[in-house]
């Protein structure tokens, strides 16, 4: 697959219709290998779910050019399959704590503990369930701030990107929205199924992290972007101060309003923390998912070396900031 992303379907039942996704594949995957091999009859369904360029060689061709790799391929074919199927298990297997009990929750039942993250028109928050006595994450956004036309939009756009998300393969690092009501005076509250301790910045405040732990952050939020990708999202919400961390040191996504659906095309909007754009989408030549993988070596960078690679220093002036960025001028 050059450009493009597809899904694996098999049929289920007796000949009713029905089917099961056991595989979405991305650029650089490829699928058809069997064919290479023997006359066997296909295994599954393929079908594309964006525009999809794909290349192709004949079983001639490449019998010619690269001779008898039937054992290489088998072996790549069972590392595929079975690594679908641990993704499938786990999937199945993830636990999450159960929202029994949470579904009618008020204001009233929840104890705030601390304010994690501050961002923008909303404000996320560690709370304790009285009655529960488990601790959980509450994001307000302040109702002056939803009558505001633009405001109630991206408010909107960022729930039904958040129930989607979560829905999908992210489960133990998007947590669920487990109650949500909008009877509170002053603000319009989400409660989440996560207890939230810190954000990622509060970890490298006035220090740095070890490269193990580093390696274990960067390693996390690119699983998150690879599903992000996978289902055609870009996130633009990379950055310390956005990314929370639970209380078994996991990262917990809880701001996904900048993040969009391309369908094929891209975006031109400048958001997101200013330490982290890419010179396209300060340029607003048009860019995609790349700049999420961008603010992640800004990230990776910050948390080796306490800094971001740009150096704001706090400057009022972000132009300065976009001409560094532009012309890559890095702080070593």
């Amino acid at each position: 697959i050059q450009s493009g992303n597809v899904k694996c379907t098999i049929t289920e039942g007796a000949g009713d219709g029905r089917t099961k996704t056991v595989m979405k594949l991305g650029p650089g995957d490829y699928f058809g290998e069997r064919a290479l091999l023997n006359d066997t009859t296909r295994a599954a369904n393929v079908i594309a779910d964006t525009h999809v360029t794909c290349l192709f060689i004949q079983r001639s061709t490449f019998t010619e050019v690269l001779g008898p790799l039937q054992h290489l391929i088998d072996a790549d074919r069972r590392w595929r399959e079975s690594v679908a199927q641990r993704k499938e298990e786990n999937r199945k297997a993830i636990k999450r704590r159960p929202s029994i009990g949470f579904t009618n929750s008020k204001r009233s039942d929840l104890e705030w503990q601390t304010t994690l993250m501050v961002c923008g028109n909303f404000k996320v928050g560690a709370v304790k369930h009285l009655r529960r006595k488990e601790k959980l994450t509450l994001k307000l956004v302040p109702k002056k701030n939803a009558s505001d036309k633009r405001q109630e939009e991206i408010i909107l756009r960022e729930a039904s990107l958040y129930e989607s998300i979560s829905q999908g393969l992210l489960t133990h690092m998007i947590p669920t929205i487990v109650s949500k009501w909008s009877n509170d005076p002053k603000y319009l509250c989400t409660l989440l199924n996560s207890s939230c301790s810190c954000t990622l910045l509060e970890m490298i405040s006035g220090s740095t992290l070890g490269e193990e732990a580093a390696r274990f952050f960067a390693a996390s939020i690119a699983s998150a972007l690879q599903c992000l990708h996978r289902e055609d999202f870009v996130f633009r919400g990379i950055s310390s101060n956005s990314l929370l961390v639970d209380t078994s040191g996991r990262i917990q996504i809880c701001d996904v309003r900048f993040s969009r659906k391309l369908d094929g095309g891209n975006c031109f909007t400048m958001c997101g923390e200013p330490d982290y754009m890419a010179p396209e989408m300060i340029s607003r030549s048009g860019h995609g998912q790349p700049v999420d993988v961008w603010a992640l070596g800004v990230l990776v960078y910050e948390l080796l070396c306490g800094e971001c690679p740009f150096g704001s220093d706090g400057e009022e002036d972000e132009l300065a900031l976009f001409k560094r960025i532009t012309a890559g001028e890095m702080r070593y």
